[in-house]
């Protein structure tokens, strides 16, 4: 019987990380998704527009995904950065593509950088949409394509399985 397969967001590090080791514990094969894929890539992870902060965060998906496959599971690597809408559906499609859709979701990642912990008046407009939401609604996109293929496999509402438990 095949492992079922567990997509988590945000999981190079923190929560994240632990959720997706621990579903490879409990049986599944996990898609860790996030912005950093190899230890020590440095971005700007400031929590504020006033200055930048480019410490190096503990934590990449070749870390995970080690972690998972020690504890007996696959994992798929999908680098992702959820305020990048392109990079969403890449990540989506390639979910689709190389394992062909997941069973359960966990959507744990988030914006961090510059603006998340400002003042909504010190914080530039074009920097709102990241920090204010922005990221939201792109983490619906891998809802949506894992949605159409388990439709059209015949496997949404109406099907013997319930949309809610398998993507």
């Amino acid at each position: 019987m095949a492992r079922p397969i567990a997509f988590v967001t945000g999981s190079s590090r923190g929560i994240g990380k632990a959720i997706a080791i621990a579903l490879a514990r409990a049986g599944h094969d996990v898609v860790v998704s996030a912005r950093t894929v190899h230890p020590g890539e440095v971005r700007d992870n400031s929590l504020t527009v006033h200055r930048s902060d480019t410490r190096v965060l503990p934590g990449s998906l070749d870390e995970t995904a080690a972690a998972i496959e020690a504890a007996g599971g696959r994992a798929l690597r999908v680098p992702m950065d959820l305020t990048d809408r392109a990079s969403v559906e890449a990540g989506a499609r390639q979910v689709l593509d190389e394992w062909g859709g997941a069973d359960v979701l966990v959507h744990n990642g988030r914006h961090i950088g510059p603006g998340l912990m400002d003042l909504f008046l010190d914080t530039p407009v074009d920097a709102l949409s990241e920090v204010r939401g922005g990221p939201l609604h792109r983490a619906d996109r891998p809802h949506q394509g894992a949605a159409a293929r388990h439709a059209r496999a015949g496997r949404g509402p109406g099907a013997d399985d319930h949309l809610e438990r398998r993507l």
